[in-house]
């Protein structure tokens, strides 16, 4: 029997606990995606109040291990069993950098960026969904799959948050996701998006008794 390939699951893990809904979607996930015998699933976590530094933690960690893939999961999303499996086939095809939908938590639009206007980055309202595999600029950090040899590419630190300064003054900052997928295009690596593929955003909000 061949050796199993191993997946790298990096998690940034700030709170003390994980929404259940992200609990139960990550088990039908592992065991789905070990199920036939394949794959093997390595944890990987980091802690710190800032997550342009447990993603560096967590890719420093992850290529200690030399797995084949690595998969990014955020805790306050859910994903589809058949998630990693997906993006494997994707990465066994060639694309170094792979990510699914995932709709925003404020607007009522997906995580899906472009580069350019005046902040450096925009969202992409005319983007579509349910279109197969398709490129794309930049997108959120929650579901994506990227090939080892992405982060001997870009080099360190891989993730960063940027601040870019704008008319009269006004500064824009740069998620350490959008700044991961910068150093991607300035290594001529290409980010790809599969659009049939969905994720859940959780909204946690607190609620209060009024008198």
């Amino acid at each position: 029997m061949s050796e199993k390939k191993r997946i790298a699951v990096c998690m940034a893990l700030s709170w003390d606990y994980v929404p259940s809904q992200f609990f139960l979607s990550y088990n039908a996930l592992r065991d789905y995606t070990e199920s036939t015998g394949e794959y093997v699933f390595d944890i990987v976590v980091a802690r710190s109040v800032w997550i342009d530094t447990m993603r560096d933690i967590c890719a420093e960690r992850a290529m200690e291990m030399k797995p084949d893939y690595i998969l990014w999961l955020d805790v306050d999303q859910t994903y589809p069993h058949f998630t990693a499996r997906k993006l494997v086939k994707h990465i066994d095809d060639g694309c170094l950098v792979v990510a699914g939908v995932t709709p925003d938590r404020v607007l009522q639009s997906n995580n899906i960026l472009k580069f350019g206007g005046k902040a450096g980055v925009y969202r992409d309202e005319d983007f579509e969904v349910n279109r197969g595999l398709v490129k794309i600029d930049s997108v959120g950090f929650g579901g994506i799959m990227t090939h080892p040899s992405v982060f001997d590419k870009i080099g360190y630190p891989r993730f960063q948050r940027n601040w870019i300064e704008g008319d009269k003054g006004i500064y824009y900052r740069h998620g350490e996701d959008t700044v991961f997928h910068e150093k991607c295009k300035e290594a001529g690596i290409d980010v790809w998006c599969d659009t049939d593929l969905h994720y859940g955003h959780m909204a946690l909000r607190e609620i209060q008794v009024y008198q």
